[in-house]
């Protein structure tokens, strides 16, 4: 089965999760989340790239990322009550988030407390992403403030506010 719901709906920018669910008689169900930056004037499927100074692979835009997702895993987690590494750059379970934004894992714009701004990236992880299958799925959310010296001109006006506190309650 296939499910989409709505994630944030900034400007021009509408971001949706994809969640693809089947089962194939195992043990338990197998599910993938999934994203969808949908660009309402262009009238297409866009990526974030644009809203970087660059985006190359090992780049210094993507190493940031890289790392300040694998932190905001790392902190979800430990909110969760869930076992962690001490330092999310040596957990093993991170590895897989990598310096490409390919690698990142599925990114959607967060709402934000300012009208037609995002507050942030959310990083959604099926279950065996980041963590066994027992502990489901994860987002993960990292503020703009924390990516904002690698903004272009396009992604610094699109980011700005804070999250808003009914918006953590509602992703995983």
């Amino acid at each position: 089965s296939r499910s989409h719901t709505l994630r944030s709906a900034i400007g021009r920018y509408v971001s949706v999760l994809r969640g693809d669910n089947t089962f194939t008689g195992g043990a338990h169900p197998n599910g993938f989340t999934n994203t969808i930056l949908w660009d309402r004037d262009a009238k297409k499927r866009v990526s974030i790239r644009p809203f970087f100074k660059e985006s190359a692979d090992n780049g210094p835009t993507m190493t940031a990322l890289a790392k300040l997702v694998r932190a905001a895993v790392h902190a979800r987690k430990k909110e969760l009550d869930r076992p962690v590494e001490d330092d999310p750059e040596k957990d093993t379970w991170l590895k897989d988030i990598e310096a490409s934004l390919l690698k990142l894992g599925p990114i959607a714009l967060a709402p934000s407390s300012e009208s037609n701004r995002s507050s942030g990236l959310t990083f959604h992880f099926s279950p065996y992403a980041v963590g066994p299958y027992a502990e489901g799925p994860l987002t993960a959310f990292v503020p703009w403030t924390a990516f904002k010296d690698h903004l272009s001109p396009e992604g610094t006006s699109l980011f700005g506010g804070r999250r808003p506190d009914d918006d953590a309650a509602n992703v995983d």
